[in-house]
């Protein structure tokens, strides 16, 4: 439902015209196809799962039951049958000889037998019970407390997929501020290229006409195996980079990185006591805290229904007998009503102290968490600020700089500088550039690191 949504949002910004920059498709990639999100997903999905069964216990349960059985042996006990009719079965006989004898006209009747005791075992040869039951819970505690206790346990699976998703948005921004520092730093290399390769023409040219001597004309060709290394190197961060962040994107590691021309001059809106009042009013963190404390009520809860009287209802409908048919001798059916109360029980009380124990562990953890936020806020905001002066100090420093070699440039064509101090003035333009490209994009770094400590996820400009 989530891919679904963002590829709906998705249509419709391109359908409006809504602007939206190269970083925010990146992160909004990020958050459909990264596979450490996935799983953090099917977290969220499996205690959705256990919602659904937890809610399922309050709802009545059906059953079939079938036993069919044969036995023999085991435990038998006496009927007696003859003990009891034996003695009026002689005297019955005994009345019918003498009337016989005595009066013609009597019948002649049977003699009735003697019978013996009869033994009957408690076992059953054959026997068979079929039946379906039906159990319905009127009322019991610990259901109750459960669904509660697994939905307060989805809210901090929600959240801490919110967490990771949020830790992912830092991550791509942060490498993708990190490719653009690399990548920027490499195109700087290629400018000075040009400048040392035109130098090497210019010195060629003096040297040809004797104005300079062979060792500066070596110089500059040794300057540019200088610029030449550090261009590489700068291209190998670049690569690694992409590589890097492709990966967050879960993409192939060479895929295209479309580039956002940044704000090269930037400035902080809030202060810093704004900025730790938003952090604790945003920072999921807190809300988790909170809820695992939650969440040990619940189970506190869950302990005392424990306590608590359970009553439901049972209703079964079948056939027994030793054969499989149906008629009043073998259906039946029964109905009850199933109270059960636990008076006493020690373990349990132990349980619910040892949870309370925990419950205040975790508010001080709570606590604890709001002041290392507070602090992490503190910490970022002072980076920031300090890339803020520092973007100040390098964007005079290589306004200096340009302008010094220009001027150097300028004497050295006209054969009034010598190689080193050409060198000097290239280096240092060069340096001054790369600072400001490093400052700059260090900042948007430290931007984010702050965005993340006050939770936002995208920006404070959200």
């Amino acid at each position: 439902m989530i891919r679904i949504f963002i590829g709906i949002l998705l249509f419709f910004q391109g359908f409006l015209g809504i602007a939206q920059s190269n970083l925010d498709r990146y992160i909004e990639l990020a958050i459909q196809q990264n596979i450490a999100l996935d799983e953090a997903r099917l977290n969220v999905d499996r205690q959705e799962t256990w919602v659904s069964e937890s809610k399922a216990k309050s709802i009545p349960t059906l059953g079939f039951q079938s036993r069919y059985s044969r036995a023999g042996g085991g435990r038998s006990f006496q009927l007696a049958v003859g003990d009891l009719v034996n003695p009026a079965y002689q005297n019955l006989n005994l009345i019918n000889e003498i009337n016989s004898a005595s009066l013609p006209s009597y019948p002649n009747l049977p003699l009735y037998p003697t019978i013996a005791n009869e033994e009957v075992d408690f076992l059953r040869n054959e026997e068979q019970e079929t039946k379906l039951s039906l159990v319905l819970p009127i009322f019991n505690s610990a259901i109750r407390e459960n669904r509660k206790l697994q939905q307060t346990l989805l809210e901090v699976e929600n959240r801490s997929f919110q967490l990771k998703e949020l830790a992912l948005i830092y991550e791509v921004r942060r490498a993708y501020y990190n490719f653009l520092k690399a990548t920027k730093t490499s195109e700087i290399f290629d400018s000075s290229i040009i400048l040392v390769k035109e130098n090497i023409r210019t010195t060629n040219s003096l040297f040809r006409n004797n104005r300079v001597t062979q060792d500066q004309l070596l110089a500059a060709e040794a300057q540019l195996k200088s610029v030449e290394y550090q261009k590489a190197q700068a291209k190998n961060s670049a690569r690694s980079g992409k590589a890097y962040f492709n990966y967050l994107l879960n993409r192939s590691y060479d895929s295209r990185i479309d580039e956002d021309e940044l704000a090269k001059t930037v400035t902080e809106r809030i202060s810093i006591e704004q900025a730790i009042s938003i952090a604790l009013n945003n920072r999921l963190e807190i809300d988790q805290a909170q809820s695992s404390v939650m969440i040990m009520d619940h189970q506190i809860s869950l302990v005392k229904g424990e306590f608590l009287p359970k009553v439901s209802v049972v209703a079964d409908y079948g056939i027994q007998g030793t054969k499989y048919q149906f008629g009043d001798d073998s259906d039946f059916y029964q109905g009850s009503a199933v109270l059960t109360w636990n008076i006493f029980n020690r373990s349990y009380q132990v349980e619910k102290e040892a949870i309370e124990v925990e419950k205040k562990q975790r508010g001080i953890q709570k606590k604890d968490i709001e002041k290392q936020i507070s602090l992490q806020v503190i910490q970022a905001y002072n980076t920031v600020q300090t890339a803020l002066e520092n973007l100040e100090l390098v964007a005079a420093e290589e306004s200096t700089a340009a302008e010094a070699f220009r001027l150097v440039n300028k004497k050295y064509l006209l054969g009034r500088a010598n190689q080193v101090e050409f060198t000097d003035a290239r280096v240092r333009f060069t340096s001054a550039q790369q600072k400001r490209v490093i400052t700059l994009y260090d900042y948007w770094i430290t931007k984010a690191a702050l965005d993340t400590a006050m939770g936002y996820s995208r920006g404070s400009n959200q």
